[in-house]
């Protein structure tokens, strides 16, 4: 039980980093994905990213219920 508080701790108390999001332009080539393969133009994935983000702001009367 020491071990996992331990861990627990440790883990929590990392630096949270890489959580903002860029823009794909601002990302070198060889860490993106080849957008091709999900999206047929790259307009069709900036859409999903908004619908995603449009979603996420919906969720936000969820806050403090389980």
């Amino acid at each position: 039980m020491r071990r996992f508080g331990f861990i627990l701790i440790s883990v929590l108390s990392l630096p949270v980093t890489g959580l903002d999001a860029v823009e794909r332009s601002q990302v070198p080539e060889k860490y993106t994905w080849n957008l091709a393969d999900m999206y047929p133009s790259e307009q069709a994935c900036r859409n999903a990213r908004s619908a995603v983000a449009e979603r996420l702001r919906g969720m936000e009367r969820f806050r403090g219920h389980l």
